[in-house]
């Protein structure tokens, strides 16, 4: 695995962007309209710009999947917050959305360890490419970065199979949250670095 550069960023981008544009987790986070693959890319964008000012946005070695693993103590630069987020809700999730989008954000916060941590913000793969090499290799990397700096790896999950999945890699549920009634319920949940 390697760093994202400014290089390289367009292409992770470009990955994560196929990975998860029909999702529903990410259509209910943008504005849903005829510009939906455009909105798509600028929450892709952020994610990525956010993730390599914090440390951790990586490739993996054949540039066809990305992991975004970061320091959770690490904080943006005021001038890069601002145009960050600015970007993020004009052209992404609107100006309508925003406050419900905050609200969100600041619960998860309550909820998330206080501990320093990494945290695993997402992975995504080319379209083309999703095979279990690539899924070993991400996983081996992230397992292996944590214990260079002997720092639990965090992360949430409102998937039944995702969690299925951290689980048997020795991740365990330390909170769980539901929403709402129509939402699913997010589970919060920790891995040892000595795991």
């Amino acid at each position: 695995m390697k760093k994202i550069t400014s290089s390289t960023k367009n292409k992770a981008v470009e990955i994560v962007c196929t990975a998860f544009k029909d999702i529903d987790a990410v259509t209910s986070v943008i504005k849903y309209d005829s510009k939906k693959d455009e909105r798509v890319k600028v929450l892709f964008d952020f994610c990525v710009s956010v993730s390599m000012e914090k440390e951790g946005a990586f490739l993996t070695s054949d540039e066809m999947g990305v992991a975004l693993l970061f320091k959770s103590w690490k904080k943006l630069s005021f001038a890069s917050a601002v145009s960050n987020y600015f970007k993020l809700v004009h052209y992404g999730i609107s100006w309508e959305r925003a406050p419900q989008m905050i609200l969100r954000e600041l619960r998860l916060q309550k909820r998330r360890t206080k501990e320093k941590h990494l945290y695993f913000w997402l992975l995504g793969f080319d379209n083309s490419v999703k095979d279990l090499q690539r899924m070993i290799q991400i996983r081996d990397f992230c397992f292996g970065y944590a214990k260079e700096l002997q720092l639990p790896i965090a992360a949430e999950t409102s998937s039944k199979g995702a969690l299925k999945m951290y689980l048997r890699y020795g991740f365990k549920i330390y909170d769980e949250w539901k929403p709402s009634e129509d939402k699913p319920t997010l589970y919060f949940i920790i891995r040892d670095w000595q795991d």
